[in-house]
């Protein structure tokens, strides 16, 4: 059987959609029989190969690569098998050699304590974050320049990305436009936020077909009045259809937030679907206040917020803290989500759940204690203490209307102030400081498995499994 990629006609592009740069496409035609094919990018280790195949048969492909390594040559060996079970073995050399990557590191350094929970977290994927850049368990770039996006939401739904595009300001505020896309940076389909406003840090998914996106007005010309609002824009996930919006704005007027924040600057840094309740989950950095919708209305179901503050966000539905004079409540904090770890099972019933969310404890006097101002107030100037983010798992009682402190991790020598995730990674936890440019995995006793000091700045980061990576091919 003849060599197929070698004398058959081939060609090669790298960086495909111009956005990707460790991405390549193989275009094989004109075969005399139909093949599938499957490939593997050979890692600088063996237990970072990366490969992908398909089951159907053809005479012509464009093969997807990726998880090329930077400025460099990078080995990928195919199988090409026939419908009567024949193989053949071939292989290519793919040269990223001259690329241009920026101010983002080609490599990074994790420093390992447990190598049983580092291999059951990134060593099972490539660790994802800010401006769509990833790495692998060695630290070596994977995934580079998705898109310039620098507070990319980090989520997946089925096989693609929700990107932003036509960014303003220098700091990467907002966005025009969402892309669905897949890894190798190829537009499936085109979110148009409305005139007058911009996508504005996440976006979650119902299940049910439904989209729901962030928003907030055109931050290029803020006035102390009318700084960023508190939207949320529904769309038809499968067509880009818009379906309705909300705003949420009055209902931060007149309400303490912290002092770090800007005149009538209110809007919203996380969202998250809960399928099994019905539930969309909010969180507004300034108010520190976690906020529960339904998803269907956008009315406010329930909030937790911290009952010290002088005035809150609908006080009536605040659940009630157990054991208050222990409780922790976040200072800032970001993304909240369902904790589905075994550890915590006793809160995973139709009517509990565990919630865990990363604390910034953005705006802090050296006790711990928040500094706060109220909402129409110009920013104080206040310089917050310079302490340590933490990573904390509430448990929620829908029944009881309570709210249980489950856990508390304090991330050290990681100053975060305005930024910064944590994400489950099965039994195991993954949190990201961004200011600091470090994450650590850890697990439910506080044990620390690994850590990485030497990130570029990122949003928010994120491991996905292999499984993962070669769904959003």
């Amino acid at each position: 059987m003849e060599n197929i990629v070698k004398i058959r006609q081939t060609r090669e592009l790298v960086n495909p959609f111009g956005q990707n740069k460790l991405s390549a496409i193989i275009s094989i035609s004109s075969l005399p029989f139909p093949v599938k094919y499957s490939y593997t990018v050979i890692g600088k280790t063996e237990d970072t190969n990366f490969t992908y195949g398909v089951d159907t048969f053809s005479q012509n492909f464009d093969i997807p690569i990726i998880g090329l390594y930077a400025n460099t040559v990078t080995t990928v060996e195919f199988v090409f098998e026939t419908e009567t079970g024949e193989q053949v073995f071939d292989s290519l050399q793919i040269s990223t050699e001259g690329q241009n990557y920026g101010n983002i590191p080609t490599q990074i350094t994790f420093t390992v304590n447990d190598q049983e929970m580092f291999e059951n977290t990134i060593g099972q994927g490539w660790m994802l974050g800010g401006y769509g850049n990833g790495y692998d368990k060695n630290g070596d770039l994977r995934v580079a320049n998705l898109y310039p996006y620098q507070l990319w939401n980090v989520k997946k739904y089925d096989d693609s990305f929700y990107m932003a595009d036509d960014v303003v300001m220098e700091i990467d505020a907002g966005a025009r436009q969402l892309y669905k896309v897949n890894i190798l940076g190829e537009i499936k389909l085109k979110y148009q936020v409305p005139e007058g406003f911009f996508h504005h840090h996440d976006v979650t998914f119902d299940g049910k077909g439904n989209l729901y996106v962030l928003a907030t007005q055109d931050p290029r010309n803020p006035t102390d009045e009318e700084k960023d609002m508190a939207l949320i824009f529904k769309f038809d996930e499968a067509t880009g259809e818009f379906l309705w919006s909300r705003d949420y704005s009055s209902e931060f007027m007149g309400r303490t937030v912290l002092a770090n924040t800007a005149q009538n600057d209110v809007h919203f840094n996380t969202m998250e679907y809960l399928k099994d309740y019905d539930i969309l989950i909010t969180y507004s950095r300034s108010a520190s206040a976690i906020i529960a919708l339904d998803p269907d209305t956008g009315d406010i179901i329930w909030t937790v917020q911290d009952p010290s503050y002088d005035v809150l966000i609908a006080p009536e539905k605040n659940f009630t803290a157990i054991d208050p004079d222990n409780f922790i409540h976040g200072n800032g904090a970001h993304t909240p989500f369902l904790t589905t770890n075994s550890v915590y099972s006793t809160y995973n019933t139709p009517t509990r759940f565990a919630l865990t969310l990363f604390d910034n404890r953005s705006c802090c006097y050296p006790d711990g204690t928040a500094a706060l101002k109220i909402m129409e107030e110009p920013d104080t100037g206040f310089v917050p203490a310079d302490i340590s983010p933490r990573a904390l798992v509430y448990g929620i009682d829908l029944d009881a209307k309570t709210v249980e402190l489950l856990n508390s991790l304090d991330i050290e020598n990681a100053r975060t102030q305005y930024m910064g995730s944590v994400f489950e990674n099965g039994e195991y936890y993954s949190a990201t400081a961004a200011m600091a440019t470090t994450v650590i995995f850890y697990d439910t006793n506080n044990n620390i498995g690994a850590r990485c000091d030497d990130l570029s700045s990122t949003y928010r980061s994120r491991v996905f499994t292999y499984d993962q990576l070669r769904s959003l091919i």
